[in-house]
C-alpha cells in the first residue's frame, strides 16, 4: 500500500501532471475554492468561535453523511444538536456575488417536548451572542410559516401554488417587488390581482409589537393568522430579557423550516447516546402557586451566557421537578432563583454532587432537595459566585 500523500505532494503531482501546452492549469471545480494559509486558519477561528457559542447553550456535536438528512434519525427525545458542514448549492453558483456552490452551513436544531416559543428565544441569543463574537451588528428578520400561509389564502393564491409563490417572495432581500412579481405572474402563472394581494401584505415589516399590531384585524378570517400572532405574543416579552429585542424584526417573506412533531414520530425509539456536560443548570423550585420565574430564568441565563459560562434551563414555564432532577444531572451547578429569595435580593447556588448525577433519583425526594437546595447569595453577585 503506497503511504497517503501530504498537501506538497499534491501540489506536485498536480504541475508534473498538468498538460504541457502553453498556459494550461489546473483549476478547482467551478463554484468551489482552495483553502490554504492565513485563509484557513481564519475559518478554522470563526467555526470554533460558533462552536463554543452553540456548546454553552448546551449543543451537541453531531456530523452525519453528507448524502443524506439524518437529523431524525439522530433525534429520540430530547436534544439540541448543532452541524457545521460543508453543503452544496444544486444551482449554477454566482461568484461575483459569493455564491459559491461548496460552502459552510451552520445548524442548530431544537427537538423536545417544550413549552411554546421559549426555544425559539434562546436561538434568537444564540444568533446575537454569534455576531457579537466578531464585533459585528446583525438584524433577525422574523416570520411565522402559519401566518404567511395564511395570507396567501386570504390574498387567493391556490393551494398547489402556495409554495411557488413562496420561493419568489423569499427573493424580496434581494430583487425588488416589481420583479418578484413579474416572476409570480409570468413563470408562476398567478392572476394579476392576487399577485397585487400577496404584495400588501408582504412588503410589511416592523418590529414584532408594530406587527402584531398590524396582523389583528387579520385573525378573524383565518384561525391560523390567531395561532401565528399567540405564538408572535408570547415571543413579545422574551427578547427584551434576553437583550435582543433591538436585533429583531417582524418580517413576512423570512419562513424557514420547523421540526414540529419530528419527536412525536419518533417515540417508539429509546435512549440516546449524545451526552454533555453543562457548567450551570437553573432551576425553578416553588409551592402550589410558584408561576415558574421564566423571566428571572432567562435573565440569569442571559447573565452567565454574556461570560462564556454555559448554562441551560428546562424550556416551560412551570417545569416539573422531577424533569429538572433528570436535566440538572449533566451540570456542575445548579442555580435556584426562588421568589422568596429574589424578594430579599438573593439566589441559591449548589453544587451538584457526582453521586447525584450518577443516580439522580436519590436527590428527587422533597425533603432531601429542601436541604440540598445550597448556599444563599446575594443575586448581584451571582455571576462573580
Amino acid at each position: 500500500m503506497l503511504p497517503p500523500l501530504d498537501r506538497s505532494d499534491i501540489i506536485a503531482t498536480r504541475e508534473k501532471t498538468a498538460p504541457s501546452r502553453s498556459g494550461a492549469q489546473l483549476k478547482t471545480p467551478k463554484g468551489t475554492r482552495d483553502w490554504a494559509s492565513q485563509g484557513l486558519l481564519l475559518r478554522d477561528h470563526i467555526l470554533q468561535t460558533i462552536g463554543d457559542v452553540l456548546r454553552r447553550h448546551g449543543g451537541i456535536p453531531l456530523d452525519t453523511p453528507i448524502s443524506e438528512t439524518s437529523f431524525q434519525r439522530n433525534t429520540v427525545t430530547q436534544i439540541k444538536r448543532y452541524q457545521i458542514a460543508k453543503v452544496y448549492w444544486r444551482d449554477q453558483p454566482a461568484i461575483a456575488r459569493g455564491r459559491l456552490r461548496e460552502f459552510y452551513q451552520c445548524d442548530f436544531d431544537v427537538a423536545g417536548t417544550y413549552d411554546p416559543i421559549i426555544p425559539n428565544a434562546e436561538i434568537l441569543r444564540i444568533i446575537v451572542e454569534v455576531f457579537q463574537a466578531f464585533n459585528l451588528n446583525v438584524t433577525i428578520k422574523l416570520s411565522h410559516r402559519k401566518i404567511l400561509d395564511s395570507l396567501f389564502a386570504a390574498s387567493g393564491v391556490p393551494n398547489d401554488k402556495k409554495r411557488l409563490v413562496s420561493s419568489s417572495v423569499d427573493k424580496l432581500d434581494k430583487l425588488s417587488w416589481a420583479e418578484v412579481r413579474k416572476e409570480m405572474v409570468e413563470e408562476k402563472g398567478l392572476p394579476d390581482e392576487i399577485a397585487d394581494e400577496v404584495g400588501k401584505y408582504v412588503r410589511r415589516s416592523g418590529t414584532l409589537s408594530e406587527m402584531i399590531k398590524t396582523l389583528q384585524p387579520e385573525q378573524r378570517a383565518n384561525e391560523n393568522i390567531k395561532a401565528g400572532l399567540n405564538d408572535m405574543n408570547l415571543l413579545v416579552s422574551y427578547p427584551e430579557v434576553l437583550d435582543v429585542s433591538d436585533k429583531v424584526s417582524f418580517d413576512l417573506i423570512a419562513a424557514g423550516g420547523r421540526y414540529n412533531g419530528l419527536v412525536d414520530a419518533q417515540r417508539e425509539k429509546t435512549g440516546s447516546d449524545l451526552t454533555h456536560e453543562t457548567d450551570v443548570y437553573i432551576m425553578a423550585l416553588g409551592g402550589k402557586h410558584f408561576d415558574g420565574l421564566l423571566l428571572e430564568r432567562l435573565k440569569v441565563a442571559r447573565e452567565l451566557w454574556e461570560v462564556g459560562i454555559s448554562t441551560e434551563f428546562t424550556a416551560k414555564v412551570k417545569p416539573r421537578q422531577q424533569q429538572q432532577i433528570n436535566d440538572l444531572k449533566d451540570s456542575l451547578i445548579a442555580v435556584i432563583p426562588g421568589q422568596d429569595e429574589l424578594e430579599s435580593g438573593q439566589v441559591r447556588l449548589n453544587v451538584v454532587s457526582s453521586s447525584a448525577k450518577d443516580t439522580p433519583q436519590t436527590v428527587g425526594n422533597k425533603d432531601t432537595i429542601q436541604k440540598a437546595r445550597g448556599e444563599l447569595i446575594p443575586r448581584e453577585n451571582l455571576v462573580e459566585e
